[in-house]
């Protein structure tokens, strides 16, 4: 998982803590794809690629599309370190 993804996830904890509403978060990172509370991700299937796809809506993925093994999906940015723990998923 790139660095900037977890440190996107740490900047969203950090604003909720801080009081500021989900849907109003603003990252000062400017090269990652986002909207409110959810950022832009490509990921590569180990395999299969509709494993991959259940295991990333069980995050809370949508807007889901495929080509190969290849996913994108928007994904609530509270779930970015979840990312790990996914099996069928070589890197994001």
């Amino acid at each position: 998982m790139r660095p900037s993804l977890l440190e996107l996830e740490q900047e969203y904890f950090t604003a909720i803590r801080q009081g500021r509403a989900r849907s109003e978060f603003t990252s000062s990172q400017t090269i990652i794809m986002m909207a409110k509370d959810k950022v832009r991700i490509q990921a590569t299937a180990v395999s299969d690629v509709n494993l991959l796809i259940v295991e990333l809506e069980k995050l809370g993925a949508t807007q889901v599309d495929k080509f190969g093994r290849i996913v994108n999906a928007w994904l609530p940015i509270e779930n970015i370190s979840r990312l790990a723990n996914i099996k069928s998923l070589k890197f994001v």
